[in-house]
């Protein structure tokens, strides 16, 4: 908990700081650089695309995450949006006891979790002036819903799930983000994503419309 305050209060930081030099650099020189056309985040643009993702804010570290992102952009420097994803993974297998008519007291038997994940997140962010205008970095808040569904599976030694443990996680879920597009041409970015949310590490591409 000490450990994602700390982290909120350094992006906050980081957004205001970046408002402040964002604001003084637009008042000193405004040219032709700076306007909104030739900017990689502007507002009014939209921003589609998919990405893999690895890791979770939630703990689940297993398996590639299959992530569709959205952003609009709302002002110069705010863009709004959201991700829908998706992944699949299998935990390792452990050991537990459960009783037979055979053996009345216990018998030894493996199993495993197979978790299937499904966020729903909206997200917000500031979008920082850095002089390139191919150059989208961006910084910002997400929050949403984390739908996760659990079959446990019975891997050796007899028994039925009926005596597993139970186990769930879906629930409320919020994130920090840094967040970097590059574009190669005017409408095609690739894309990076790095932070606690849906994924702690993200990449793929974005097109602006």
């Amino acid at each position: 908990m000490k450990k994602s305050i700390k982290l909120c209060t350094l992006i906050a930081a980081c957004l205001i700081m970046g408002g402040t030099i964002s604001a003084a650099k637009n008042k000193a020189a405004p040219t032709a650089a700076t306007t909104n056309g030739s900017q990689a985040f502007h507002k009014g643009a939209f921003y589609l695309g998919g990405a893999l993702g690895l890791g979770s804010g939630l703990g689940y570290l297993g398996g590639v995450a299959f992530i569709a992102n959205a952003e609009y952009g709302v002002a110069d420097n705010i863009g709004v949006g959201g991700s829908v994803g998706y992944w699949s993974y299998s935990s390792e297998s452990f050991s537990y006891a459960y009783a037979t008519s055979t053996f009345p007291y216990s018998a030894t038997g493996t199993y495993k979790y197979t978790y299937s994940i499904i966020p729903i997140i909206a997200t917000g962010a500031w979008h920082f002036r850095v002089g390139v205008p191919k150059l989208d970095l961006a910084a910002g808040v997400s929050l949403g819903y984390y739908i996760v569904s659990v079959s446990p599976e019975v891997l050796s030694g007899g028994g039925t799930t009926a005596g597993l443990p139970s186990a769930s996680g879906s629930g409320v879920a919020w994130g920090v983000f840094g967040l970097a597009r590059y574009f190669f041409t005017d409408h095609l970015a690739v894309r990076g994503k790095l932070g606690y949310g849906i994924t702690v590490v993200e990449v793929g591409v974005d097109f602006r419309f």
